[in-house]
């Protein structure tokens, strides 16, 4: 669809009051029935929008990356300057516990953080070093994954797959083994989406993305573009969403593509889990995030979508 066209599926725009244009937005993520987004950016503030009223519930002083529990009550974020993980109530904005990172230091950065669908664990992703979890409850560490980062739960909870330079990682949740170790490559892994229940994982790396069977690490397609910033299922997976190189694709999991946006924004992107909303940050230089309804745009892409 060609960039000038957005106006067809663009449901409005999210913007961050009172920044200056260097800062923009470092991460956004969705509660599971797509109501609400938290925005993170760069002057460590998260911002939680209700997003049918577009109207700011809450700005905390919590960080860049942030993630919000399945039900919305709840806010993980990496915290000021990047130290200990906070937790702060959605509803009051109060804070309501620290997990203490195991290592910290300038360079090892947090990449990304992801409740567990029962948002009783917390998967953090930091720059160099393999995915720490750490339990809610108590606020401590539960185990570190080797060779595995980007670490994404299946729908049910009780797997965990993730990614390295040279292995794709299968864990059981419940007592963290290993399912499988398949080896990878060459290309190293910066994104990671899995629909675990279809056998399916989409690698992202720094030139393409490759659709391949968990079971087997079998290439059911290659998805070429660039680095990829964003890699997600839809909720039946049956469609691939990429963002690689400020070009937003379509899949199906044919590996055959649907429709591709130009110029979307700056990489960091959301969908909600139910289909409905599609988040993305605006370019260099830009607080705002534009919602574009995904019912919508999947019709002008010819790609299948459980409309229930």
């Amino acid at each position: 669809l060609p960039y000038n066209d957005r106006r067809l599926i663009t449901n409005g725009s999210i913007a961050s009051h009172g920044l200056q244009p260097a800062i923009q937005v470092a991460s956004l993520s969705f509660s599971a029935n797509g109501k609400l987004l938290a925005a993170g950016n760069t002057l460590d503030r998260v911002e939680v929008w209700d997003v049918e009223s577009q109207q700011k519930l809450c700005s905390l002083k919590a960080g860049s990356i942030a993630t919000l529990t399945p039900d919305g009550t709840l806010l993980a974020a990496n915290g000021v300057h990047g130290k200990d993980i906070e937790l702060w109530d959605v509803s009051s904005g109060v804070l309501k516990g620290t997990i203490p990172r195991q290592r910290k230091s300038a360079n090892n950065f947090v990449d990304e953080l992801t409740f567990n669908p029962a948002a009783t664990l917390l998967v953090v992703t930091v720059n160099g070093e393999d995915d720490s979890v750490y339990d809610i409850s108590t606020k401590k560490l539960v185990t570190i994954l080797k060779n595995t980062k980007h670490g994404r739960f299946s729908n049910d909870g009780t797997l965990l797959i993730g990614g390295s330079p040279n292995h794709l990682v299968e864990w059981n949740t419940k007592d963290w083994s290993v399912v499988r170790d398949l080896p990878i490559g060459p290309d190293y892994v910066v994104r990671i989406a899995a629909y675990l229940e279809k056998d399916l994982v989409l690698i992202g790396g720094a030139k393409s993305a490759r659709l391949a069977r968990l079971s087997s690490a079998t290439e059911v397609a290659s998805i070429r573009g660039g680095y990829t910033t964003f890699a997600a299922f839809d909720n039946t997976g049956s469609v691939v969403f990429t963002d690689m190189s400020s070009q937003f694709g379509v899949w199906k999991t044919s590996g055959q593509r649907s429709c591709e946006f130009l110029g979307t924004g700056n990489g960091i992107a959301a969908l909600s889990s139910d289909n409905r909303w599609l988040a993305v940050a605006a370019g260099q230089g830009n607080t705002s995030v534009g919602i574009w309804d995904m019912r919508k745009t999947l019709r002008i892409c010819a790609a299948p979508l459980d409309e229930s």
